[in-house]
């Protein structure tokens, strides 16, 4: 809001309302940034499947395998979940985690 909030609620009044909404410009702009914040990349790599193969030992690739495994577990429960409510909750599915590739 751009203004700050009324005290009481005889001083809230059409004009005060509308003089706090942001503008055209602002709101197109917060928009923008949303979007550009939940689109996905095309080059997104998922959390536990990378593009190079870090591991070569059977025993941490057998791990990997398991998480992998554990992430479609979870990824499956949360979509049947998500299949009995109004608003599905998205935002911690495996598929939408995306892996921070900094840390290696």
């Amino acid at each position: 809001m751009r203004m700050p909030p009324p005290t009481t609620k005889e001083d809230v009044t059409m004009a005060t309302l509308m003089g706090s909404l942001p503008n055209a410009q602002q709101s197109c702009l917060q928009m923008l940034f949303v979007r550009q914040v939940h689109r996905q990349k095309p080059n997104m790599v998922l959390l536990g499947h990378h593009t190079e193969e870090y591991f070569s030992g059977s025993e941490p690739k057998a791990v990997l395998r398991q998480f992998q495994a554990d992430l479609d577990h979870l990824e499956r429960e949360i979509v049947a979940r998500n299949e009995q409510l109004d608003l599905p909750y998205e935002y911690l599915k495996p598929s939408c985690i995306e892996l921070n590739s900094d840390a290696f």
